[in-house]
């Protein structure tokens, strides 16, 4: 769930000062959006501060299962689960719909991991039985807050009709996700000697899993003008 912080902080973005959107008629447009891509599923509220500035903010679900990723040699089902605030600023210097982005994703973004050991397997140093180890679960919990670059193209303040589209690209930037691994339903998942070996595993697995600090965004949809 998304925090009441990150809620305020949204509600403060769409409540622009006035003389910022009554800058000209073209600024005191505000437009919503509806979308999706490798975010989820996108809301979005936009307002036109001056001829080459848009600011927006929105929310973003996901919820996307990768089976077969491999870390450190073991394979493990794994979903990512998203649930964002984010909010950015679009300059458009030629005052058309082609426009640069920077801004920031907030919020929830995990990786769940679960295998299913079924044969003998080396976990940080030592080799466990696969009733030893039983299953292994863990998560990958990426920082709250990610910054993000991007470009595109939105019509949204550039065009006379209310309906336009957009279509956006870039990559969020973030530290290292935090992994954490535990053995369920093993003859030894409580043993003090597997949760250690549990831990060096951890630290192996890591530098597969610190590809995650960059998340490639890419985005479509629409907007209506009001």
């Amino acid at each position: 769930m998304i925090s009441r912080t990150l809620l305020s902080g949204i509600c403060c973005l769409l409540l622009l000062p006035s003389s910022a959107l009554a800058e000209s008629e073209e600024a005191g447009r505000v437009a919503g959006a509806f979308g999706g891509g490798s975010t989820g599923v996108t809301l979005e509220l936009k307002a036109k501060l001056s001829s080459t500035l848009v600011a927006r903010s929105g929310v973003n679900w996901l919820n996307f299962e990768l089976n077969g990723e491999e870390l450190d040699g073991i394979k493990y089902d794994s979903q990512i689960d998203i649930n964002t605030l984010s909010m950015a600023a679009d300059y458009h210097p030629f005052k058309n719909p082609w426009m640069m982005s920077i801004g920031l994703y907030m919020g929830k973004r995990e990786l769940s991991l679960d295998a299913n050991i079924t044969d003998s397997v080396v976990i940080g140093g030592q080799t466990f039985t696969a009733s030893e180890v039983g299953d292994i679960v863990g998560v990958a919990a990426m920082d709250d807050i990610a910054t993000f670059i991007g470009l595109g193209w939105d019509n949204a303040f550039y065009t006379k009709k209310k309906w336009s589209y957009f279509v956006r690209g870039g990559v969020t930037v973030s530290g290292s996700p935090n992994i954490e691994l535990t053995s369920v339903g093993g003859t030894l998942s409580n043993n003090p000697a597997l949760i250690s070996e549990l831990e060096v595993e951890e630290a192996s697995a890591q530098d597969d899993i610190d590809e995650y600090k960059f998340y490639p965004i890419l985005e479509a949809g629409a907007s209506y003008r009001f």
